[in-house]
């Protein structure tokens, strides 16, 4: 309830902020036809300003349409430029600036970075990288290759053709063990692509198996009524050769144990230390868990190294910096030790509700386990 409260007053604060660089820079942009300064204005005006400036800052603040994600990365750029300007005009103060005042005024510069961006953000979702962690540990006497995939949310950016050419590319890896983290599908994905994308996961080239965990998304609770159905999912797990692990663990060879958890949103999810009661401390043990939380209670129950998603490294600039303050994740991106325990974080295979990312990348993880 804290954290809901923390966010709601944050997102006032942020609002009110907006409304009011919106109406500094409406009136500056109507003065370029007109002439006219900010108390030149009748109350009316000023009325008609502030109602036009609180219609774009709540289209601001929706990062979960496209205006929104343009008009967020618009004020983020305009803002900035304000402040250049006061830099400008503290710099120059005997100065007239006029063509200077026509560029801060015609907010063209802004526009112009908005549009880069966001043309970037478009090219950049579309490109899937290949990101490498090495592991070195005790309990292992040969080396392994993990590959983790998260986050693909197939129906939101990524064709079938470029879905094809991103897992073949992850085959040719030929990994002893894939897992896949969750959020595979979207709560707009069809039923017949929810199972052709699982078809074509379970296909992937590997030595030792593939494990899956869910997400928050993967059983679309999130929409009204999920195209395919409980009934339909259980019935796919059951003729799948995919291991799809909810709170439970299972042994792949003699040196590695992999452990699946049931996400963080699921009513009677097991705890750390009951999920990995009694388990062999020899082995080296690693835990799929989609949402990036409980690292320190994991390592005191004798987990090895922790897989997670959910997060997309923020997607779009600078939500990331709010993912640990208000998400309830550990980290936002990368690697972090908690103690002798490495935990790794993705961005995810692709992004989330619109084609665009601007924060990081997006990419497949490859985790090579050798002996110390």
């Amino acid at each position: 309830m804290k954290k809901f409260a923390v966010m709601g007053v944050l997102i006032l604060i942020i609002t009110c902020l907006i409304v009011f660089a919106y109406y500094r820079m409406t009136i500056g942009f109507v003065s370029l036809f007109n002439k006219k300064e900010r108390k030149d204005y009748s109350r009316k005006g000023r009325a008609v300003f502030l109602v036009i400036s609180v219609m774009l800052a709540a289209l601001s603040v929706n990062f979960f349409s496209a205006v929104g994600i343009v008009l967020a990365h618009f004020i983020v750029f305009a803002s900035v430029m304000q402040l250049v300007n006061v830099i400008v005009r503290f710099l120059f103060v005997d100065k007239k600036l006029k063509v200077w005042n026509v560029i801060v005024k015609s907010l063209v510069i802004p526009v112009i970075l908005t549009a880069i961006f966001i043309i970037y953000g478009y090219y950049n979702i579309h490109n899937v990288i290949k990101t490498e962690y090495t592991v070195y540990t005790n309990e292992v006497t040969e080396e392994y290759d993990i590959v983790f995939i998260a986050d693909i949310h197939y129906g939101t950016v990524l064709t079938e053709d470029e879905i094809d050419e991103i897992f073949a590319q992850i085959s040719e890896e030929n990994a002893d063990v894939i897992i896949l983290g969750g959020d595979m599908v979207d709560e707009s994905t069809k039923k017949e692509d929810i199972i052709m994308i699982y078809d074509k996961l379970s296909e992937l080239k590997n030595e030792l198996g593939i494990i899956h965990v869910e997400g928050n998304h993967d059983r679309q609770k999130y929409s009204g009524k999920p195209t395919l159905s409980d009934e339909e999912y259980e019935e796919y797990k059951l003729s799948s050769t995919m291991n799809f692990l909810e709170d439970n663990v299972i042994q792949v060879n003699n040196e590695l144990v992999i452990a699946g958890r049931l996400d963080v949103s699921e009513e009677g999810r097991l705890d750390a230390e009951e999920l990995l009661k009694g388990i062999d401390e020899s082995k080296f043990v690693i835990v799929a868990d989609h949402q990036p939380r409980e690292y320190e209670k994991l390592q005191k129950a004798g987990a090895n190294l922790v897989l997670s998603g959910h997060t997309h490294a923020g997607q779009i600039f600078p939500a990331g910096l709010f993912t640990t303050i208000i998400g309830g994740a550990e980290q936002n991106y990368g690697l972090k030790m908690e103690k002798n325990m490495p935990a790794i974080v993705t961005s995810g295979l692709t992004g989330w509700g619109f084609p665009i990312r601007t924060s990081k990348h997006c990419e497949y993880v490859v985790v090579h386990i050798k002996p110390e």
